[in-house]
């Protein structure tokens, strides 16, 4: 008997990892660590509280797997900012997302450094790399705060304020 056809205990699984795992990011992101109740991780999931959390672990293991996927959507606006140092086109791809038709609220990455759930190593971690690598690759301490501010605005809701600082920054990045 091969071991391709020996199954482990248990059922197999039912659902799309990386679907379910999306779920979870999204309702992280629009409600942070601690607003987001069990509740609601299973009605984004569709799984059952045994299913989600044998599959993703306790809360703050969830909330660290779902940092880490938002990390991986974040090469799409790092990678080329690191390639070109093109700030201006960073800039548009950042106002892409926090004001376009698919509007995110913010950065989940900001929201986590605001919160007490930062205090866990892991998720300290997870935050610490994201933000050093945000500043590497923006290289102008000025930018980079005004880059930490328009997440946080985006955040907070104000989308006047987000397209302001957005333009302002986009002036700033060109050389002269």
């Amino acid at each position: 008997m091969s071991t391709a056809s020996v199954r482990g205990p248990g059922r197999p699984r039912e659902f799309d990892h990386g679907e379910a795992l999306d779920a979870l990011l999204m309702l992280f992101w629009s409600h942070g660590y601690e607003a987001t109740t069990q509740e609601q991780m299973l009605s984004a999931t569709g799984l059952s509280s045994s299913s989600l959390f044998r599959t993703f672990g306790t809360k703050v293991k969830t909330y660290e797997a779902a940092l880490a996927r938002y990390m991986e959507l974040a090469d799409a606006l790092l990678a080329p900012l690191e390639a070109d140092g093109d700030v201006v086109a960073f800039i548009d791809r950042l106002s892409d997302q926090l004001v376009g038709t698919d509007r995110r609220p913010g950065c989940p990455v900001v929201t986590a450094i605001q919160s007490p759930i930062n205090a866990t190593p892991q998720i300290a971690a997870l935050t610490t790399r994201h933000l050093a690598r945000m500043r590497q690759a923006i290289a102008d301490d000025a930018l980079y705060a005004g880059v930490l501010g328009v997440l946080a605005l985006a955040r907070a809701g104000d989308e006047e304020s987000t397209n302001q600082l957005l333009d302002a920054l986009r002036r700033a990045a060109v050389p002269r």
